[in-house]
């Protein structure tokens, strides 16, 4: 594995993931930048700071994700040595690199044996820059982590799996009676946008007792400190379901939904609620989008927080945004697939 930890414990599904994860890295870097070695040792977290994310949820019979964390200084060396181009420090450019290259790792890791046995696939890459960003990991939740160095310096990688196997057969809303036959792209988007301004409407709504839930369409979402629920779909097409939240209003969002008040600094409780919040949602529109004849398989959410948080759309992506205004507070949605 190119160092000298490994990893042992009882919870062997997540090392088996996590030790074909960061062979994936040090075969991408090994073949994509010509270093023989690239050494690792494995962590326990994220690290803090200013510093670039790229998610690329998998989604499957064992849906994960893979996370890469780094320096906003690191891309460029990134850059240089695995995609042989120099950058300057834009903060699109970073965004493209840290993107591209999650995708490869991901792309390299599908072809594991793990990936292959419980089916896993793509969806969609996920990059944004944050300070002192906190991931939060559910109790249904394991991960682990790894710091590998390369020339000028180190990054993380992280891997997060679920317990339980996704509910394959989604109940089926009320309203079975509307299909949709979609042939592009953009058609496939508006109709996905409809479905989940209905789903979070009437989904929240009903689970906080609010008589209804108004929503807009919107530009995109804000540079802000905030808590940010992501989770991609597969299946009929890739694409990704962002919701994002004030930290300063997602206390009340999350006390009403769980049914009791927090407190503002309650963040780990906060989190918690908001993960809740977006797996509901996600499972109701799976069900929506079954009845529409598209296949939606869900991964597992990243809910993370983070100062000045700021979400890429990647290159060959197109999004819509929704703002969600409810009796708790606003909060957007952000629904980005391939172009």
């Amino acid at each position: 594995m190119g160092t000298q930890d490994t990893i042992e414990d009882s919870e062997t599904g997540i090392s088996e993931i996590a030790e074909e994860v960061f062979k994936a890295v040090e075969e991408t870097l090994r073949s994509g930048a010509d270093w023989e070695w690239v050494p690792f040792k494995i962590s326990d977290k994220a690290p803090k700071g200013d510093v670039l994310i790229g998610v690329m949820p998998l989604a499957g019979e064992l849906p994960c994700q893979i996370r890469i964390v780094c320096r906003p200084s690191l891309i460029q060396t990134l850059a240089k040595h695995f995609f042989a181009t120099e950058i300057d420090n834009l903060l699109d450019d970073l965004f493209d690199i840290i993107g591209e290259f999650v995708n490869v790792v991901a792309g390299q890791y599908t072809n594991s044996e793990t990936a292959r046995r419980h089916k896993l696939e793509l969806t969609l890459p996920t990059t944004m820059r944050a300070r002192d960003i906190v991931f939060s990991t559910p109790s249904n939740q394991q991960e682990k982590w790894a710091i590998f160095r390369i020339p000028d310096g180190e990054f993380s990688c992280g891997i997060t799996r679920t317990e339980k196997k996704p509910q394959e057969n989604p109940a089926e809303p009320a309203d079975t009676s509307s299909h949709f036959k979609w042939t592009t792209l953009p058609d496939f988007l508006e109709t996905v946008t409809e479905t989940v301004a209905a789903s979070v409407s009437e989904t929240l709504a009903e689970a906080c007792s609010w008589k209804e839930i108004a929503h807009v369409r919107t530009d995109m979402i804000p540079t802000a400190d905030a808590i940010a629920g992501i989770l991609g779909f597969g299946g009929t097409a890739s694409w990704q379901l962002r919701m994002v939240f004030h930290e300063h209003e997602a206390y009340r969002m999350a006390s009403s939904f769980i049914g009791f008040e927090l407190a503002p600094d309650e963040t780990d409780d906060i989190r918690d609620a908001i993960g809740e919040i977006v797996n509901v949602v996600a499972g109701d529109i799976a069900a929506r989008l079954h009845n529409l004849d598209i296949e939606a398989m869900l991964s597992i959410p990243t809910v993370m927080s983070g100062e000045e948080l700021c979400m890429a759309i990647g290159k060959g992506q197109i999004a819509q945004h929704l703002l969600m205004a409810t009796p708790a507070g606003s909060f957007w949605c952000e629904i980005v697939s391939e172009n």
